[in-house]
């Protein structure tokens, strides 16, 4: 393997701060850098640059990619701002540009977000881990937790995620058992 490119804007530190996607048969690489979104086509040429997308010009602690919908999720302070592809005729290379669908302010600390494979639902990580329908954006399960969330993964069959703490590096698989999502027992 060797280098292919070098990319401008350094992406911001996290785990989950550029995600990959193929979206209408178009590869998308999409990270942030400080407070801006930058998106990428498959050629690493950039489709679209999204200056401050948070009003208070918060750090954008992580990105997240619905490769259904093309959603793009950018997790900012207490809020997770919802991107949505539209097309454009500004550029016949580049027929999506994205555009502010929705703002979902949460009221607590935000630190990470995952789309399911469905592209039906979205799960948003911090000091509480909530799931969001999106058709309706409304949310359809929270807990609180005792340890922030850092990182957020959904199978692709969508009947259980993960989630791993901020500093004690325990995973929780959380599994759907009569409507409500409960991670059982912990192994011992």
């Amino acid at each position: 393997m060797r280098c292919q490119q070098v990319l401008s804007g350094a992406a911001n530190n996290g785990d989950s701060t550029i995600q990959h996607a193929s979206f209408n048969d178009i590869g998308y690489t999409v990270y942030c850098t400080g407070c801006d979104i930058v998106i990428l086509n498959d050629n690493f040429e950039r489709v679209q640059l999204i200056p401050n997308i948070s009003s208070t010009r918060s750090l954008i602690t992580s990105i997240a990619l619905c490769p259904v919908s093309g959603l793009i999720g950018a997790v900012c302070f207490h809020s997770l701002y919802v991107l949505k592809p539209v097309h454009s005729a500004d550029h016949e290379d580049y027929p999506l540009k994205w555009s502010l669908e929705k703002v979902l302010k949460i009221g607590s600390s935000v630190t990470c977000a995952a789309f399911s494979s469905s592209g039906d639902r979205v799960i948003i990580g911090g000091t509480q881990v909530l799931v969001y329908s999106i058709p309706g954006w409304r949310c359809i399960w929270s807990t609180h937790v005792t340890e922030e969330t850092n990182h957020i993964t959904i199978s692709p069959d969508n009947r259980f995620f993960t989630t791993l703490g901020k500093s004690s590096s325990i995973l929780k698989v959380w599994k759907k058992f009569d409507g409500q999502f409960s991670t059982g027992k912990t192994p011992g």
